[in-house]
């Protein structure tokens, strides 16, 4: 019975773990998500949190670094990758930046910049392009294109993550399937619990009707010896006035 105790208790504090990490991790993440589709609803730029905006990438172009003195600014296809607020003033060559163009982001390095009429403009490629986005028909970047610029911060693999989660069968999939895993659990542990309530107070029943037997067996017994005592005496008696 103590070590049933001792293994419940165990499994117990391991389910509780699992959830609180569980909780820990995807709480936070649907949170964030949350706020960049609420921000995002009727904007047409994506959403700014505290001057950052979280970006999926969708191609390699900034994969393969070949250039070691930038490597550990790349990143892979599927990440998040965060663009910070910074004047366009301030970027030089090699900076990595993030522009519009058209209805959509590019974040790619800047090689290389120039001025004309319109002012001041930077030139970009991307790490794994053999060509600059310009020298591919692309236009200049100016200042109205400039979008913000990327310093290394990414989270390998959460792209992906952050734009399931974002559609409702992502939302319903973090969110209901802890929720359904902890009900499960919960009504089975109730359903294990009852049983074993059930069963001690069957035990408990038969326990004391057993010791209620035996009171009466001891009771019987005592009775039977009354009897027979009953019985020697009345003899005793009769042998005597005899």
């Amino acid at each position: 019975m103590e070590e049933e105790k001792k293994n419940k208790t165990l499994t117990q504090k391991i389910v509780t773990g699992i959830g609180i990490a569980l909780i820990v991790v995807l709480v936070p993440m649907l949170v964030f998500n949350l706020i960049i589709i609420v921000k995002g609803i009727g904007a047409d730029d994506p959403p700014k949190l505290f001057g950052t905006t979280p970006l999926v990438v969708l191609t390699s172009s900034m994969e393969d670094n070949k250039n070691d003195e930038w490597e550990d600014l790349s990143f892979p296809r599927g990440c998040m990758i965060f663009i910070v607020d910074t004047p366009f003033e301030e970027l030089k060559v090699g900076d990595v930046i993030t522009y519009k163009e058209g209805n959509s982001l590019t974040t790619h390095r800047i090689v290389g910049e120039g001025e004309d009429s319109k002012g001041k403009y930077f030139l970009t490629k991307g790490d794994a392009n053999n060509i600059g986005d310009q020298d591919a028909g692309r236009p200049n970047i100016y200042k109205e294109d400039y979008y913000g610029q990327y310093k290394g911060a990414h989270i390998l693999g959460f792209g992906y993550f952050s734009d399931f989660v974002q559609k409702p069968v992502g939302i319903l999939v973090v969110v209901g399937v802890p929720v359904i895993a902890f009900i499960v659990y919960d009504v089975l542990t109730r359903r294990k619990e009852a049983k074993q309530k059930q069963a001690a107070a069957v035990g408990q029943a038969n326990a004391k009707a057993a010791e209620v037997n035996a009171e009466l067996e001891a009771m019987r017994k005592e009775l039977e010896a009354l009897k027979a005592k009953s019985n020697d005496s009345s003899s005793d008696n009769s042998q005597n006035n005899g």
